[in-house]
């Protein structure tokens, strides 16, 4: 299953096939949506790629994987 990041990214793409079906203003439109979909699955894979610490209570705490 793709991650959040990947789904985010592929969205992106997928907007990119539709640039030569538009006009220019629209076309402008949606770079600048690409580009913060692609700002936003960079934060996305940042956060897949952090450590998830898990909390019990009475147990020492530890970084998970």
């Amino acid at each position: 299953m793709a991650t959040a990041s990947e789904q985010i990214r592929n969205c992106a793409v997928a907007l990119g096939t539709m640039m030569h079906a538009v006009n220019d203003e629209h076309a402008a439109l949606l770079r600048v949506v690409r580009q913060n979909l692609q700002a936003a699955a960079d934060q996305a894979e940042a956060l897949e790629r952090k450590p998830l610490l898990v909390v019990v209570p009475g147990v020492a705490h530890a970084p998970r994987a």
